[in-house]
């Protein structure tokens, strides 16, 4: 009696496993249900969101890109020093703080020097790609104008 029970257990377990892919095959081909259609709206808002969200950010950084390349263009006019650009680039950042990524610490040690290194590191690839003839010359003078702006413990100081 045994091996009769077994095999019935098994067909019966072989038909609910049929019957489970099925109505799973039956329900995925029909598309959302009425309950999923909640779901779906809310989905839909927080991708709106997030499209927004990140318009936001690219506008931001856009704007932050442009007025740092307008600096970089008075620095290789001549018309701002390198220090005078380091301000002014913290001024744009503070202005238009990017929120999102990595946090920055104002007022560390190192960060005039990184502002500093910003501005030529643009001022760089902006000759290297234009005016390839005089990019030793201008990073020479921005060199020296970082080396002017080390105190005497060798961390570099911005005026306010």
């Amino acid at each position: 009696m045994p091996a009769p029970s077994r095999r019935w257990l098994f067909v019966l377990l072989l038909a609910v496993v049929a019957a489970g892919f099925v109505c799973y095959g039956v329900r995925s081909r029909s598309g959302p249900g009425f309950a999923d259609r909640f779901g779906l709206q809310r989905e839909l808002a927080a991708r709106d969101r997030n499209d927004t969200e990140l318009e936001r950010r690219r506008q931001i950084g856009l704007n932050r890109n442009l007025a740092k390349d307008k600096v970089v263009r008075e620095v290789l006019a001549g018309r701002l020093t390198l220090a005078e650009a380091a301000v002014c680039f913290r001024n744009v950042e503070e202005e238009s703080p990017m929120t999102w990524g990595p946090l920055r610490i104002a007022g560390w040690t190192g960060e005039d020097e990184r502002l500093c290194r910003d501005v030529t590191e643009r001022a760089h690839n902006w000759l290297a790609e234009n005016l390839p003839e005089v990019v030793a010359q201008i990073d020479a003078r921005l060199k020296a104008e970082l080396q002017q702006l080390r105190g005497p413990d060798g961390v570099v100081r911005l005026p306010d």
